[in-house]
C-alpha cells in the first residue's frame, strides 16, 4: 500500500531521535552534533520515551555504548533538529490516520447508502470489475454494471445457481447486455458478495446486491482500497471461474 513509505519514514525518524538522545547523553554540550544513519537494532528504543522527553533514561543506556563505526556526524545541532522532528512525526501520524480512514468505508442497511456506494464505485471504474453474488436483484447495481461495460470496462460476473430460477434476478439483463455471466454450481451455495474494481477496490460484506438488502435487511458493506488485498480476491475469483458454467438464461422453476 501507499502508506508503507510513510511508515518507513516514521521508523527512520524514530531511529534518528534515539541517536540524538544517545549522543546527548554522551555529549550534553550546547555544540553537540547529531548522529545519523545505520543505527543498529538495539538503539531502536521505545519511541514514546523520545516523544515525551527527547531523552533516553539511564536504564535504557545501560550496556549500550555508541558503536562509532556505525555512525557519522551530520553536523546539525541537536537543539535545532529535535523540535522539528517531533512536529514532522506528529504531522505524519495525522496524515497516516487520515489516509487510513480514507482507505476503508463502511455502510449499513436498511437505508444506509449501501446501494449508492456500490453504484458510485462502479461509476469510477476504468479498467475491470469482477463480481461474485449470491442473490442479484438490484436494478441500480445491474444498470451501473451495464453502463461500465458499455464504456469499455471489462465486467465479469459469477452468480449462485439460484439465479437461474430467481424470479427477479438481473442475470438476464447482464447477459443480454453482453456481460460474461457465469453460474457457480459447485457449492451448496455460492455465498460470496464481492466486487473487485480496477484491481484495487474491494466491496464486500453481508450486503447482497438486492433491493431487499437495501430496504429491509440489516446488512453491512465495506469499501476497501488495497491493491494487495484486491489481488487475493482476484485470485479467488478466478478459482471459482474455473469451475463455473456459462449462464444461458432464466429457467422456469420446476413445481
Amino acid at each position: 500500500m501507499f502508506l508503507c513509505p510513510i511508515i518507513r519514514v516514521i521508523n527512520d525518524l524514530a531511529v534518528l531521535a534515539e541517536l540524538v538522545a544517545v549522543h546527548e547523553r554522551f555529549d550534553p554540550s550546547p555544540n553537540s552534533r547529531l548522529f545519523t544513519a545505520f543505527a543498529p537494532e538495539k538503539f531502536r528504543m521505545p519511541l514514546i520515551d523520545w516523544l515525551m522527553s527527547g531523552n533516553i533514561s539511564e536504564n535504557q543506556m545501560e550496556g549500550n555504548p555508541i558503536p562509532n563505526a556505525h555512525c557519522k556526524a551530520d553536523f546539525l545541532p541537536h537543539s535545532a533538529i529535535v523540535p522539528s522532528m517531533k512536529a514532522v512525526f506528529f504531522a505524519l501520524l495525522i496524515f497516516v490516520a487520515a489516509a487510513s480512514a480514507n482507505d476503508i468505508q463502511v455502510y449499513f442497511s436498511p437505508h444506509g447508502g449501501c446501494t449508492e456506494a456500490v453504484v458510485e464505485n462502479l461509476i469510477k471504474a476504468t479498467n475491470s470489475v469482477l463480481v461474485q453474488a449470491y442473490s442479484f436483484t438490484s436494478q441500480p447495481i445491474a444498470k451501473a454494471l451495464v453502463e461500465a461495460h458499455q464504456k469499455g470496462v471489462k465486467v465479469e460476473v459469477i452468480l449462485d445457481k439460484s439465479q437461474r430460477t430467481e424470479r427477479y434476478s438481473e442475470a438476464d439483463f447482464l447477459l443480454n447486455a453482453g456481460i460474461p455471466t457465469l453460474i457457480d454450481a459447485k457449492h451448496a451455495i455460492a455465498h460470496n458478495k464481492i466486487m473487485v474494481i480496477d484491481g484495487q477496490t474491494i466491496l464486500t460484506g453481508s450486503f447482497n446486491f438486492t433491493k431487499a438488502a437495501e430496504n429491509n435487511n440489516a446488512e453491512n458493506l465495506l469499501v476497501i482500497q488495497d491493491p494487495a488485498l484486491a489481488n487475493k480476491y482476484t485470485v479467488n475469483w478466478h478459482v471459482h471461474e474455473k469451475h463455473s458454467e456459462p449462464y444461458t438464461g432464466h429457467v422456469q422453476p420446476v413445481r
